[in-house]
């Protein structure tokens, strides 16, 4: 893929062949934060790509940071965050790698799909976008076990599951982090449904 424009929900976003292109499960995923989100919260978004969610955070007047382990993709939303005329604070990390605060709203689009006997046929950035563990959830399983200590009293975390990754296992680990989950979207396709979790402190 070579570097083009594309519209995502509003914006204008660079993309190119480092990046995992917004889709179905990113519109799903941005459209249940905008709903839900206090206005001017502190967020964090990981694994941020192309810096799509984290623009639409910062139009609605959030103090946005954002993460990815992919430098290139890093660079990319950057570039994204100074065309759409936002202010974005970028770290290259591995999900909470860098971070020593809390925030009010995290945002995770994890890599959620197991791993496959064609997983060959996908390059080493589309692989690290989407192929989440052997199961699919190990990811999304490392997020959860850190996530209450980067989120504030009444914080909320939202991520994408997908029926493939095992979820019973990730909600079960949700509940041992003493959290609650809500789902509050989901979207059905050939082969998955995906789904949009909202995790928050026990109240």
């Amino acid at each position: 893929m070579k570097r083009r424009t594309i519209e995502f929900m509003g914006i204008k976003l660079v993309v190119n062949e480092y990046v995992y292109e917004p889709s179905d499960d990113t519109e799903l995923l941005a459209k249940a934060v905008i709903r839900n989100i206090k206005p001017f919260s502190k967020a964090l978004e990981i694994g941020t790509g192309s810096g799509a969610i984290a623009i639409l955070l910062a139009k609605l007047g959030c103090d946005v940071t954002a993460t990815d382990i992919n430098p290139k993709a890093i660079e990319v939303a950057k570039e994204n965050a100074t065309q759409n005329n936002v202010k974005i604070r970028f770290i290259v990390g591995d999900l909470f790698a860098g971070l020593n605060e809390k925030f009010d709203t995290i945002v995770f689009n994890p890599p959620y799909l197991p791993e496959d006997d064609f997983d060959f046929l996908l390059d080493h950035y589309d692989k690290m976008s989407v192929v989440g563990g052997k199961k699919g959830n190990e990811t999304i399983i490392r997020f959860l076990k850190d996530l209450p200590r980067y989120l504030r009293p009444n914080g909320e975390a939202y991520i994408v599951l997908s029926s493939l990754s095992k979820p019973e296992e990730v909600f079960e680990i949700i509940r041992k982090q003493g959290l609650n989950y809500e789902i509050l979207e989901s979207k059905s396709f050939f082969f998955e449904r995906i789904m949009v979790v909202k995790c928050f402190k026990q109240r």
